[in-house]
Order: structure tokens, then sequence, then C-alpha cells
């Protein structure tokens, strides 16, 4: 498991077991190398900035809107 949310994997040992499986399946191995997914360096850090609109489109105005619609 992800040391970076200061969970490790001896906390939970049957989910560190089950995320070692995942990891481990051939479409996922396949998805994890290919450079067309790899995410932009901006969302892979610790804590993330957002814009306002990056902001507003997660947590805010533009989210809300988009979930009133239905």
């Amino acid at each position: 498991m992800s040391g970076s949310i200061g969970v490790g994997g001896g906390d939970f040992p049957a989910t560190r077991d089950w995320m070692e499986r995942v990891r481990a399946r051939p479409a996922v191995v396949r998805a994890m190398t290919r450079a067309d997914l790899v995410p932009p360096a901006k969302y892979t850090g610790r804590q993330q900035v957002l814009s306002a609109r990056e902001w507003s489109n997660m947590f805010g105005d533009a989210m809300h809107g988009a979930v009133r619609g239905f």
C-alpha cells in the first residue's frame, strides 16, 4: 500500500496482498506501462495545487451543477 497517505502495508496485510494480486494482472501491467496513460506530474504528488477552475470542477459549483442535472 502507498506510504504517501501514512498507511503502511503491514497495517492491512489482506489489503496489501489484494493490491499485489491486482498489480500483477496482465491488463494492469499493460496499463501501468503505457506512456499515454501516465498521469501528469502535477497530479502525482502528495498535495496537488488546483486552479480555481479545477477546484470548482472537483468540489465546487461546477461539480454541484453537474449533479443537479440528474
